[in-house]
């Protein structure tokens, strides 16, 4: 690699012996000279060169965290799973705990989720799920801001989330609901509660013989169970945040999640921020990483939606409203056992009396699907939404309430409709409906 470098110094010299010797006034000439050049010796040499070189680097620009922006029209109730009964608790806990099962938000299909697996019995009593040994209960630490990954998640969590969801103190509607179907939960639950005693859990059809083995018994075979499973009351707690919080367990910095989002921030009738869960193992929809959800009046948000403020909005002050598919299903219920709904003539009458096209569009302003069962799209067998029952038939709701005795409703007795307190929705179709029937 030197060679070329000799021989130009060479001919460097050569040149300038050339000019010295040069005539006043020399003739021009060119010539090509091919000389034969004898190496006697190689030198052999290594140079170690150090030099200092002043690098400027160009950092790469961090990419912000892609955030949604939501308006709740009030404060969320709590974000205790086996407590919440409004839809905006339900939809926060649906991302802070995650159950054995979920819905696949594409398809509506059940699918596993904590659950790694499941077998059910042959006289389909009893399910035995086996758990992910992967997802772990998580803290935000305000203190340090950062993220801490305190423990797995087992069998136990969800042990002490049906034993909650059982007790008979628990006040929440869903716990009546989803009673019937576990051993011994409906009796724990309507006991008096005085009358507790710690034995009293033998009755309850749960057991988690292994941290990642739960197995559950039915009070009677029920297909449908995968799907009760995806509702936020059966979603497992962290007993030992509870016994030592007590309420307060479900404020930041206190409060364990399990599942693909964290409680960042509460501040109660103001905003909350919920974060990526950093620790979670398994894929999950969506590129957001922050949601911020504020606590504005309708006339506020709307406001705030004309602005660019908010990214998604749920009110009828703005715009056309976009529907959005949940695998959920709103319904009147009867009383049965009292009259007049025990004769299944005023039952049949009043469900074909009322036009659901007509309720969902002018009472929730779109923001629904007419149905004549209680089976919405998604779930497993679930038949076409208009395809079985009668739907609206007011020729056929004169002749069933006439056939039950009240022909022309004549004598029928007064009735009333309960509903779910702070529910628009819901205080708009209860408007409707007693204005149609």
């Amino acid at each position: 690699m030197r060679c070329p470098r000799r021989y130009l110094f060479i001919l460097l010299v050569v040149s300038l012996l050339l000019a010295a010797c040069a005539r006043p006034t020399p003739e021009t000439r060119v010539e090509v000279v091919k000389e034969t050049v004898i190496v006697t010796r190689v030198v052999r040499e290594t140079v170690e060169v150090t030099r200092r070189v002043d690098v400027t680097t160009t950092p790469l620009p961090v990419p912000s965290k892609v955030t949604l922006d939501l308006n709740f029209e009030a404060d969320v109730t709590t974000l205790d799973p086996q407590v919440a009964e409004d839809p905006d608790s339900i939809d926060v806990i649906e991302n802070l705990f995650v159950g054995l099962t979920r819905y696949n938000p594409e398809t509506g299909r059940v699918e596993p989720a904590l659950a790694d697996s499941w077998d059910i019995s042959d006289d389909g009593l009893t399910w035995t799920f086996r758990l992910r040994d992967d997802v772990s209960w998580v803290r935000y630490n305000p203190v340090e801001d950062a993220v801490e990954q305190i423990r797995p998640v087992v069998a136990a969590d969800f042990l002490n989330g049906l034993r909650r969801l059982c007790h008979p103190t628990n006040p929440s509607y869903y716990a009546d609901v989803v009673a019937p179907f576990i051993k011994g939960c409906q009796s724990l639950h309507d006991k008096d509660p005085a009358e507790f005693r710690e034995e009293d859990w033998d009755l309850l059809g749960v057991e988690a013989p292994e941290d990642n083995l739960l197995v559950i018994e039915l009070e009677v075979p029920f297909s449908p169970f995968l799907s009760v499973l995806t509702m936020g009351p059966l979603r497992p707690i962290p007993q030992e945040v509870i016994d030592r919080f007590g309420e307060r367990w479900i404020e930041p910095g206190v409060i364990l999640t399990n599942g693909p989002f964290l409680l960042r921030q509460w501040v109660h009738g103001t905003r909350m921020t919920l974060e990526r869960n950093p620790f979670w193992p398994a894929d999950w929809p969506g590129n957001v990483e922050v949601v911020h959800i504020y606590f504005h009046d309708p006339i506020t948000a709307a406001s705030w939606w004309q602005e660019g403020r908010l990214d998604l909005l749920e009110t009828d002050q703005v715009g056309t409203p976009e529907p959005v598919a949940t695998p959920t299903a709103f319904f009147f219920a009867f009383a049965y056992d009292k009259e007049p709904f025990d004769n299944v003539g005023v039952r049949r009458a009043f469900s074909a009396a009322l036009d659901r096209e007509a309720l969902v569009r002018e009472a929730l302003k779109g923001a629904g699907l007419p149905m004549r069962h209680l089976t919405p799209p998604g779930l497993f067998g679930a038949p076409p939404r208009d395809e079985v029952g009668v739907g609206f038939d007011p020729q056929l709701a004169r002749k069933a309430l006439e056939e039950a005795g009240y022909p022309d409703c004549q004598e029928f007795p007064q009735i009333t409709l309960a509903m779910l307190k702070d529910s628009p929705s819901w205080e708009a179709a209860v408007k409707f409906a007693i204005a149609r029937w």
